[in-house]
Formats: C-alpha cells, structure tokens, sequence
C-alpha cells in the first residue's frame, strides 16, 4: 500500500492537470488565491538571494498556470491580485509613501499587458483543447455506432446465407465460417485498448482445434489493427484447411508454427506433419487467393510447398515500426475462456433495446467445424 501510494498521487496529479477545474466555480478561484500566494512566498525567497529581482516574476507562472487550469476570469483575479501583492510588498517600499518611480510604474503597466495576453492566449489552448476532445468524443460514438452496425450487417448476412442454401450444406457451411471469423476479429480489434498480441491473434485463432497438436515458438510482438484482421484470416484458412485435409485431421498430425523477426520483416512458417496421402489440389482455391492478397499489401510474399507428411507455408510481411514483446508464446499455448465464447457465438449484437440478438448458428457454420476449399 505504501509503495502504491506515490503513483496515486502522480495520476491524480496528471489527470488534474489534464482536466482542471470547472472555470467561475469556488474551487477554481480558491486555487487562484493559493497560486498567488505561492507565489508571493517563492518571491520572499528570490528577494534574499537577489535583491534585484524584478518584483512580478513569480506572478507571471501563477497566472499562466491558473489560466490554463481555471478559465480567464480566475485568471484574471490572479493576476490582479498578484499585481496587487507585489505593489505593496515589494515596489512601494523601495519608492517610500510618499515618492514616484517611473520604472516600477513601467513595471506595472508591462505586468498588467502582459497578464491579459497570457490569459488570452492559455484561454484559447483551453477552447482549442475542449474542441479537441469534444471531437474525440464524438468519433468515439461513431465507431461505436459502427461497430454495432457491422456486428447487425454480419448477423443479417449469415441468416441470409443460412436460409438461402438449405439444400447445399458444404457451400453454407464455408460462407458461415470465414463470416465468423471476420466477426470474431473485427470484435477483437474494436475491443482491444491498442495493438492486439501476435501470441494472442494466434491462440484466439486456433484455440477451437485440438491444441495439443500444435507447437509454437517465437518472439510476442503487438499488432497493429490492419495486420490483425489479415493474419487472423489467414491462420484461420490454414487452421481450417488443416482441420479438413491436414494435420489437424490425421491421427498422427502435428503443425508447428516457427516465426523470426529481422528489422520491419516477419517470417512465419507453417509445418505440417504426419499427413497420409497428401493431395496437390488441382485449382487455387480461396485460401490461396487470401494469402498472396494479404502478402502484396504488406509487401511480402508467400511460398507454399505440399511435402510428403503435409504442408509446408512460408509467409514474408513487412510490417513497419515491428518491435518485440520481452515474451515469447508458449510451446502448447492455453486459451482464454472469452476466446472460446467468441468461437462458440461469433456474431452478437446487442439490439436498441438492450437485448443481445444472436444468430442461430448450426454445428456446420460454427467456428470449430468449418471447412474450407483447398488451399
């Protein structure tokens, strides 16, 4: 408790100066006085050390501050007080009751210009600021309407498939399944606070399969949102691909995912082993056609080769600005619960009402049991 208390009073400390006071309110002019005072006491301690200070120094700090925290009227009583306080501690005593200055009159009158234009310059920052956030705020609420959209789009297009294609199972089935998993990352991006976790793209992906068939191994890097939707894609067609013809599939399977990082340039391997009677398909199929479109928009390239025990997929993505992570994923990797409630409800939508709307998925369009056509 006493090692946490520190940083508590940092944030607090951060978010005041972010948020400030509600400007004519009490506590604003309150912190003005407190400024001023500050003030007056540093500038006691400034007339020790050098007696040739100028006598409105510190005032010129205290009235930028309160305007930038408290609005221009809290401000401007500052400044006035601050004027006020100096006239009488400092000035009038060098100038005597009864004397004139003409330089400490001159002093005045450049403190007094000198307050209005700092106080109409932070006034400005604070408006400029509020727009600023005001505009954040609005964006947000569109995003989030946006997303409530796409959710409601993506639930009406597979009941659409789903009734539309009673009589061909496999084809719905393929359609309900790349729809899922377009939903799936697009909530997984809209929800994550940042860049999403390469480990975690990779284990949300495959999470549904049997785990224990799949060893991984190389460096944790975050993600930004373009990359995540395309390499959740992809690893979804190669995770399907090998539940159907592949590794996943065969008793003795196994696929290994190996991947390096060298500058802006990530290389993924992906092994599969323990195939019986691997088959060459005879035709480019969707998976293949997502895997070169994804590799020329990350300037990359792809190398896919059917070995005799299975398949073997090299990917090359150049993705700028990749750092690592000081972690690298585990060799058998255990997903989190939410993962496997995605897979389980891919598309949800919570309605006007509040209700959430869910479409009613058959086994064959849920995640875990999808099929695709040959890579």
């Amino acid at each position: 408790m006493v090692a946490e208390a520190p940083t508590s009073v940092v944030e607090r400390m951060i978010k005041f100066w972010g948020t400030g006071l509600p400007p004519n309110s009490v506590s604003a002019f309150a912190f003005a006085a407190g400024c001023v005072m500050i003030a007056t006491l540093l500038r006691l301690g400034l007339g020790r050390i050098a007696f040739e200070s100028s006598a409105f120094a510190s005032y010129y700090a205290a009235t930028l501050i309160v305007a930038l925290l408290c609005g221009w009227r809290a401000a401007l009583a500052s400044a006035i007080a601050g004027g006020l306080c100096a006239f009488v501690l400092f000035v009038r005593p060098e100038i005597g009751p009864l004397g004139t200055n003409t330089t400490a009159i001159i002093s005045l009158c450049l403190y007094g210009a000198s307050s209005l234009v700092i106080v109409s310059v932070a006034e400005s920052y604070r408006r400029l600021l509020a727009q600023v956030r005001a505009q954040e705020q609005y964006r947000e609420l569109l995003s989030n309407e946006l997303a409530h959209r796409i959710k409601n789009v993506l639930a009406v297009v597979q009941t659409i498939v789903w009734h539309s294609m009673p009589d061909n199972p496999v084809v719905r089935g393929k359609i309900c399944s790349r729809i899922a998993a377009l939903a799936m990352t697009n909530d997984r991006v809209l929800r994550s606070q940042g860049p999403v976790s390469f480990c975690t793209l990779l284990i949300s992906e495959l999470t549904h399969f049997d785990l224990s068939k799949v060893t991984l191994s190389g460096p944790d890097f975050p993600c930004s949102e373009n990359a995540t939707v395309l390499l959740s894609l992809i690893f979804h067609e190669l995770a399907t691909n090998a539940a159907k013809y592949g590794a996943i599939a065969a008793p003795n399977g196994r696929i290994s995912i190996v991947w390096s990082i060298a500058k802006d340039q990530l290389r993924v391997e992906w092994r599969e082993a323990g195939v019986v009677n691997v088959k060459i398909p005879d035709r480019n199929g969707f998976g293949s056609k997502l895997l070169q479109s994804a590799s020329a928009q990350f300037h990359g390239r792809v190398d896919r080769a059917f070995e005799p025990d299975g398949l073997k997929c090299t990917l090359w993505l150049e993705l700028p600005r990749l750092t690592c992570a000081n972690a690298t994923c585990p060799g058998h990797p255990v997903a989190p619960d939410e993962v496997v409630r995605d897979a389980d409800h891919p598309v949800r939508s919570i309605g006007a009402n509040g209700a959430i709307a869910s479409v009613g998925m058959q086994s064959e369009c849920a995640a875990r049991r999808s099929t695709v056509e040959d890579l």
